[in-house]
């Protein structure tokens, strides 16, 4: 056996931005002991350079971050990368969450969080952001949306539909399973993980943003409807979809 192959996986890289020298020194000794390596950047004006450097595997971003704030540091992310990023926020109003999340954050938690919850976070977040094996269904049109399960390419009346990776699992889940009511427990915990199965608000947010991506692409507000109490449908009743399908 090669020496190459005895060597040891290497551990998912995490770079932690925040300003409190004490919370990284949580962040790096309980993900350590995780099976996390952690980089601290406590300067926000260093953390991209840090990024482009290491290349790591998620990125844990504070907000409230002196000389250059944390939705600056998340534009500019974004610009280059998709790595993950989970945002930490001690703000006690969640507009600066669902504003996170709508500049491409992938998950977030709120200061002070439990350090446990963070790991499962973590790993849950890594695990969604993995390449996945081609799943056994091919395609599926409804609506004039056209979902390739394979490729993971959305189409729009023949125009590609540029998802996010969360609005991604979420319209996967439910092209999955049209017709079917889906509570807001099992959506959240087939797209994103059992860790996720009660944050409701955290499925709205993501939800907004699919039914106005796909509203602006001239797809039939109504194929994603409220189940009042109980969760959501996918697909149009018959008399809309026969209406989509004339001329």
């Amino acid at each position: 056996m090669s020496e190459e192959s005895q060597a040891p996986a290497r551990r998912p890289l995490i770079v932690a931005v925040d300003d409190e020298p004490d919370i990284l020194r949580v962040l790096e000794l309980a993900l350590s002991d995780d099976g996390f390596d952690v980089v601290p950047v406590s300067r926000s004006t260093q953390a991209i350079a840090t990024i482009r450097e290491r290349r790591p595997n998620l990125v844990l971003l504070d907000l409230m971050m002196p000389e250059k704030g944390g939705f600056e540091i998340l534009d500019e992310l974004r610009a280059f990368s998709a790595v993950p990023v989970i945002i930490l926020t001690a703000r006690g109003s969640n507009r600066d969450t669902v504003m996170g999340l709508e500049r491409g954050a992938d998950d977030y938690l709120s200061k002070p969080f439990n350090l446990g919850e963070l790991a499962a976070r973590v790993r849950a977040v890594l695990r969604r952001a993995r390449p996945e094996a081609p799943a056994a269904m091919g395609t599926t049109e409804i609506g004039g949306l056209r979902i390739d399960f394979v490729k993971r390419v959305v189409t729009a009346h023949g125009q590609v539909l540029h998802l996010t990776r969360n609005e991604w699992r979420l319209l996967e889940q439910f092209a999955r399973n049209p017709g079917r009511i889906i509570s807001h427990e099992e959506l959240l915990s087939r797209a994103w993980g059992p860790e996720f199965a009660q944050d409701v608000d955290y499925l709205r947010v993501w939800l907004s943003r699919l039914r106005r991506k796909l509203t602006d692409a001239g797809i039939d507000p109504n194929l994603i409807r409220t189940a009042s109490g109980m969760g959501y449908a996918f697909g149009l009743d018959e008399a809309a979809e026969a209406g989509s399908n004339t001329g």
